[in-house]
């Protein structure tokens, strides 16, 4: 989670605590200082003319004094803090849309924290008042402000439910907008980019393909052909399909070797480079993992990331992950392993593995799973502002 729903959640909680002030305790307190025991509205149902003056006139001179102190204090700052939960909600729920819709929301909201301060100055005129008597239009002004106050409050937290209602159903049901944006991810093995492109991927409806699967899906469609020499791969490059990417003997250690196999063929390369790149162009969008889609399948991609994290924090992870599926291996060997694999991919004379000029690096290496994907979700997000 980012810094800023990190500071958002405890806004909501700050929020809570200071509405459960006013429930446990402002509202028992100011009932037992009122002469009429009147009883003192804290679940925000708003008063009427009659109820507003007979409270008001109930009090003794001791809770009036604690009115006008705490629980006005606690009866102005909650609206305030609340204001900003729904407002920075419903800006949230309409960031990928115009910006007047995102003023309009956080108005409404606004106007309920506006109302209940003017609402709440009218209270405080009318209980330093001289009069012996409450002033009527004064009663009357400041119920206007409560009904105003509540029509507000009504409006912002009608808008955020519906904007959530249509957000959940619109990422279950909705069709992946008409838009061609390609989101490129790049790193080395175990750094976590396959987990962040399919978290992407689902957050923002776009299709995903993990390019690493490319030639074992060739060399499986190769084997079930009849061999893996040239004429025979490139045929089946030329004939895939997503849907072969979906296999469930991808993982196995023949469609390892076949892969390899078939990737020694110049014509399969170049027609996996054009499968990548139609996908990439798709309809709803598109995000690629492998180790040269930002400079070399997709150089225009409209955002591109590379992620990476130390040989180390890696290996440990691949450690962790070898050990939990039963392989007896150490983490020294692991880590040789990565190394070795590190500088393969980089040395190498065809695509090596290096980060494009204008691609963003995240590294993992001390953030949690939730910190990366949330990070990498934010630059996607604003690419997708930026390009409207």
């Amino acid at each position: 989670m980012s810094l800023g729903w990190k500071l958002y959640w405890l806004l909501v909680a700050a929020t809570l605590a200071v509405y459960g002030a006013l429930v446990l305790w402002v509202g028992p307190k100011i009932a037992d200082l009122s002469s009429g025991g009147a009883a003192f509205d804290y679940f925000m149902l708003g008063y009427s003319h009659a109820e507003a003056k007979e409270f008001l006139a109930a009090l003794t001179p001791e809770g009036a004094a604690f009115y006008l102190g705490p629980a006005m204090w606690l009866d102005t700052v909650f609206p305030a803090m609340l204001a900003l939960v729904l407002g920075i909600g419903c800006w949230w729920l309409l960031c990928e849309r115009p910006l007047i819709l995102r003023l309009g929301a956080a108005l409404i909201a606004a106007g309920y924290a506006l109302f209940d301060y003017l609402e709440n100055a009218a209270i405080v005129r009318m209980l330093t008042s001289q009069a012996d008597t409450l002033s009527a239009e004064l009663v009357a002004g400041a119920s206007r402000f409560t009904v105003l106050k509540f029509f507000f409050f009504d409006a912002a937290i009608t808008v955020l439910i519906v904007l959530l209602i249509a957000r959940a159903i619109w990422r279950l049901f909705g069709a992946a907008p008409a838009v061609q944006f390609t989101v490129a991810i790049d790193g080395p093995a175990a750094a976590g980019k396959g987990t962040i492109s399919r978290v992407l991927a689902k957050e923002f409806r776009f299709a995903y393909l993990d390019t690493g699967l490319l030639y074992r899906a060739v060399g499986v469609r190769a084997l079930a052909a009849g061999g893996t020499d040239a004429a025979t791969a490139e045929a089946e490059a030329r004939a895939l399909e997503p849907g072969d990417l979906t296999r469930d003997d991808l993982r196995s250690p023949e469609a390892s070797a076949a892969a390899s196999e078939v990737a020694v063929h110049e014509g399969v390369r170049a027609t996996l480079i054009e499968f990548q790149r139609k996908f990439a162009r798709r309809d709803g969008g598109a995000v690629l993992d492998g180790r040269d889609i930002g400079t070399v399948i997709c150089p225009d991609a409209e955002i591109k990331l590379f992620i990476t994290a130390t040989p180390e924090v890696r290996a440990a992870r691949r450690h962790a992950e070898l050990q939990a599926s039963g392989v007896d291996i150490t983490l020294d060997e692991v880590l040789a392993d990565v190394e070795a694999r590190d500088a393969r991919d980089r040395n190498r004379a065809e695509a090596p593995l290096v980060a494009a000029e204008d691609a963003v690096v995240i590294d993992t290496s001390s953030l949690s799973i939730k910190e990366a994907v949330a990070a990498a979700a934010a630059l996607v997000a604003e690419a997708l502002a930026r390009r409207g």
